[in-house]
């Protein structure tokens, strides 16, 4: 077994352990943005998706039962403004 799979199969039963334990990963992406549990790190004007989207996930967020332990880092969608030259 190299370092890389070992790392993984850690990595694995920690995240089995905590998920026994009430620790769930908050699904952030292709949500509606929500402050009470992301946290935008930037922000991309486009017409392609709805405005206030997350589409893209830096760093995930976790809950453990109702309680936030870390918001999820996220990108969100911004509404081009109309007029705007690209």
């Amino acid at each position: 077994m190299d370092l890389r799979s070992g790392v993984e199969l850690i990595h694995k039963q920690l995240l089995d352990v905590l998920f026994k334990f009430g620790v769930r990963p908050i699904n952030a992406l292709g949500e509606r943005f929500d402050a009470r549990i992301h946290h935008a790190v930037a922000t991309v004007d486009t017409d392609l998706v709805p405005d206030e989207l997350v589409v893209g996930e830096l760093q995930c967020g976790y809950k453990f039962k109702d309680r936030l332990l870390r918001p999820a880092m996220v990108t969100v969608a911004r509404k081009l403004p109309p007029n705007s030259c690209q």
